[in-house]
This record gives structure tokens, sequence and C-alpha cells, in this order.
């Protein structure tokens, strides 16, 4: 009779326990149960900018992104392109710029590689001390080989603000839930 008591008790605490955090997917994964679990995807932000002028050509910001982390994101853009511009930048240059934390408490940086030709910069604000370097480098080589493939080099010199973000929106959505 204990043991039956103490198998039923779980789910009567469940229903009293505080509400999920609305980031958390998972019921394992709450603040009140660990404040380091972290459902929030790794890649906050991703996007296209063109070098010369650092016009940014297509964006794409994950939906669970705060608009604090997305206004911090879009500054250390900002400063990671005006970097691009005045060094200028040369084929496979990259860079990284720490930005501060996201609603977990975990670190986002803000990444950026240039293409081949330097006509163009990717960009990512990933979340999470422990995503490696290299994953967000290889995220950004990923943005030019599928997602700017398809955009001819008189295109991406073209583009006005914003104008590639709708065609490219798919290849980036599927980029960001693959890292």
């Amino acid at each position: 009779p204990a043991s039956a008591e103490l198998e039923a008790a779980p789910p009567a605490m469940a229903a009293k326990s505080p509400a999920r955090s609305p980031i958390s997917k998972s019921p394992a994964c709450s603040p009140s149960r660990s404040p380091t679990c972290s459902r929030l995807p790794a890649v906050a932000l991703v996007g296209v900018a063109r070098t010369m002028d650092g016009a940014v050509l297509a964006r794409l910001a994950d939906k669970a992104a705060s608009p604090n982390e997305l206004r911090d994101a879009d500054t250390a853009v900002s400063q990671l392109l005006s970097r691009a511009g005045r060094l200028p930048a040369f084929p496979g240059w990259k860079d990284r710029l720490p930005v501060g934390d996201d609603l977990e408490g975990a670190p986002i940086s803000v990444y950026a590689l240039a293409d081949a030709q330097a006509l163009c910069v990717a960009f990512a604000a990933v979340r999470g001390a422990r995503f490696p370097e290299r994953l967000a480098y290889g995220l950004l080589q990923e943005v030019f080989d599928k997602a700017c493939a398809a955009e001819s080099e008189e295109r991406l010199s073209e583009a006005k603000a914003g104008e590639l973000t709708a065609p490219m929106k798919g290849r980036l959505k599927e980029l960001m839930k693959s890292y």
C-alpha cells in the first residue's frame, strides 16, 4: 500500500508544479529543474550581406529569439560588416564578436565569413558556449554553398537590402534547423 501511494504522488505533484517556461519544449527541461538545460535552437539568426556596402540581402531569425537578443545580434552584425568594409574583407575573411546572453543565460556570439570572391559575408548568431567555432564557420560555408549558390553574382551585387530574404528563406531555415 505504501508503494502505491508513492507511485501516485508524482503525477499529483506534477500537476502542482510551476508552469513550464514557454521556451522549453520538454517537461524534463524546465528552469525549475535545471537552469542550464537549453532547448533553444543553437542558431538565433542567419543571413547574408554584401561586403561592398554592408547591405543585408537576406536575414532569418529564430522565432524563439527575444527582441533584445535580436537587437544585440543585429548590432554585432553591423559592427562585423563595418569591419569587413574597412579592412576590406578578403576571400575567406572571418571574424567573431561575443554579444551577451540569451534568455537562458547562455552566451551568444555572432560569426561572419566572406565568400571566395569576398562579394558577400554570411553571418550567424549562435547560442551557447559549447557550440564549436568550427561548426559556426561550417554553417556559414553552407550558407554560401546552399543558399547563395542559387543566386547569380550579378543578383547578389545589385539586390537591394532585404530583397533576397524571401527567395533564400527556405534554404536558410533548413540550415538553421540542421545545426
